[in-house]
């Protein structure tokens, strides 16, 4: 019999089939604004120890310590802030703030905006943690209308029919962001046997004065990680973070990247390999635009290798920058801007630079 495994964002607490597990998120600031160094290129250090290696596989993608030291600062002018700390999950709210005093002029109620509450199945039960449904779907076969939709995600047909006999929801609160954010909500589908069957995501984008700019409404897949552009224009998000007991993913993941605009899918993709994974996408320097970065790694002489895949959209231009890296590489990662991937040197306190244009793959979507 398997279970579903969650991480939950750090505040968040969502117990599914009274099971419970953290999930992670980080929040990225603004980067350094640096001269453009055109033929230079990057210093390394040494590859961290294999014990510090080995201590961060279950942590999100840090691609350095540096890096990880400024993304974790706050932005200081953020009118978008939640009220989850110190609070019960059912008092969860989004508030904002007026920019001049900021006081609160307006609050998104999160756990009465969820929109998998509000299904039409009987209700087995309450989460009491997250005030989130289980509702009762014993006799109902996959192929049954009313609730086909849970699984017509899978690119692969089952070559079993189970009956849907649990389904819950869980939150996925983001905080980056300073005129933007999102709310997304999941909804999972489970078998007598609590074997994973189908997924639904629902993402709910607000401006920084409290208004609902864009809804996506019953997604394909899970949502998480979630992050909206600084000018509101983009949304991307993790998917298939969810495991079974035994490890494995309950779906491939990967990411995707839509137009807030017009709701349109630019771009999509999934891990090429089953031990890639991906790391919250971060937004660059005040711009469009968006770091989205993988791992993974190889056996060389009785030793793991790890690898970090970079992407970098440009979505105004529709323009994807690649490039892979050892770790060891990233050892001097000072910082990520809009032009490239800023490296300094500790003994000679030297930055360079690695330019998109110059240094990276280059691929129109």
């Amino acid at each position: 019999m398997k279970k579903v495994l969650f991480r939950l964002i750090p505040g968040v607490f969502i117990v599914i089939f009274l099971l419970a597990c953290k999930w992670k998120v980080k929040v990225v600031s603004e980067a350094l604004t640096l001269k453009d160094e055109s033929n230079t290129t990057p210093t390394t250090m040494p590859s961290l120890a294999d014990d510090e290696a080995l201590r961060r596989l279950d942590l999100p993608v840090i691609e350095s310590d540096n890096e990880a030291y400024a993304n974790d600062t706050t932005p200081d002018n953020n009118l978008i802030r939640f009220s989850e700390n110190g609070a019960p999950s059912s008092d969860f709210k989004i508030q904002f703030l007026n920019p001049v005093t900021r006081k609160i002029e307006k609050e998104f109620d999160i756990i009465a905006n969820n929109p998998y509450n509000k299904l039409k199945y009987p209700v087995l039960r309450k989460d009491e943690v997250n005030s989130c449904n289980v509702y009762d779907l014993s006799g109902m076969e996959l192929n049954d209308e009313t609730i086909s939709y849970l699984t017509s995600y899978r690119k692969k047909p089952m070559n079993f029919k189970p009956e849907i006999t649990l389904v819950s929801s869980t939150i996925s609160p983001y905080k980056e962001g300073k005129n933007f954010t999102a709310i997304a909500y999941n909804l999972l589908a489970e078998t007598l046997d609590l074997e994973p069957v189908g997924y639904r995501g629902t993402a709910i984008i607000l401006d920084k004065a409290g208004n609902i700019i864009r809804r996506f409404e019953h997604l394909d897949v899970d949502i998480n990680y979630q992050i909206v552009t600084e000018d509101g224009k983009y949304f991307c998000f993790i998917y298939g973070k969810a495991l079974t007991e035994d490890g494995n993913p309950l779906t491939n993941q990967g990411f995707r990247l839509y137009s807030v605009e017009n709701g349109e899918l630019l771009f999509e993709e999934e891990v090429a390999e089953p031990q890639e994974s991906f790391s919250s996408p971060t937004t660059i320097d005040g711009t469009s635009l968006i770091k989205v970065v993988s791992r993974f790694f190889t056996q060389e002489n009785g030793k793991l290798v790890y690898y970090f895949k970079y992407r970098i959209f440009d979505p105004e231009r529709r323009i994807v920058y690649t490039k892979i890296y050892e770790r060891n590489e990233l050892g001097n990662l000072f910082d990520i801007t809009n032009k490239g991937m800023v490296f300094k040197n500790p003994d000679t306190d030297k930055t360079t630079i690695e330019l998109y244009e110059n240094h990276f793959m280059k691929k129109s979507f």
